[in-house]
């Protein structure tokens, strides 16, 4: 308590005596009220000197416990932008994917129908059907995937383990896609380099 609180509390004290009439006060009423008031400082003293201990280990605590906030505030946000790069990649592949087969059946279907249209079909214009049947089940491939896809990321929310069954499936369907691309491309360049040599 400082000094000016402590004269404070002694005017009170003397002020309050006197609104209940008491014209004197006797030594000894004085020195007991000395004694506790005396008391009281020692103890808000005491108190006092405690604070900035404990408000220094308060402060280290509220620190360190930001720090910890922060920190984990700090991986969540990278987690986060990790996976949208994840989803933004698996989206591109599964675009590519049907992208290339898509192309694919649409220039053999236009070979195809220009090679009708010129005459009888030649004979090894007959592996065409399978290169077109390789670029189709691409599409449909990709197509399955972009609905494991969506299956993955509902089920991440509930069952983990369901989720990456239906991820690693959607992978799989993708690089399917893309073999069946190769192949489909590899038959139709047999069939075309066997055309044009006759």
């Amino acid at each position: 308590m400082t000094a000016d609180k402590l004269i404070n509390e002694i005017k009170s004290a003397v002020q309050q005596a006197q609104d209940e009439g008491i014209e004197s006060i006797s030594a000894q009423s004085l020195q007991k009220y000395l004694s506790e008031l005396e008391h009281q400082v020692s103890t808000s003293n005491s108190e006092s000197q405690l604070q900035p201990q404990e408000s220094f280990v308060l402060a280290q605590y509220r620190a360190n416990h930001e720090s910890t906030i922060e920190h984990y505030k700090a991986i969540n946000a990278s987690n986060l932008e990790h996976f949208k790069t994840v989803i933004s990649s698996g989206q591109t592949a599964l675009k590519s994917a049907i992208l290339i087969n898509g192309g694919g059946s649409v220039a053999l279907l236009t070979f195809i129908g220009k090679i009708i249209s010129n005459g009888p079909i030649m004979n090894h214009a007959s592996e065409l059907p399978l290169s077109l049947i390789c670029f189709v089940l691409g599409v449909l491939s990709a197509a399955v995937a972009s609905g494991t896809t969506y299956l993955a990321q509902s089920s991440f929310q509930t069952k983990e383990i369901v989720g990456r069954i239906f991820n690693g499936t959607s992978i799989a369907l993708v690089l399917f896609s893309y073999f069946l691309f190769f192949t489909g491309a590899f038959v139709a360049f047999s069939a075309f380099e066997k055309i044009i040599s006759t």
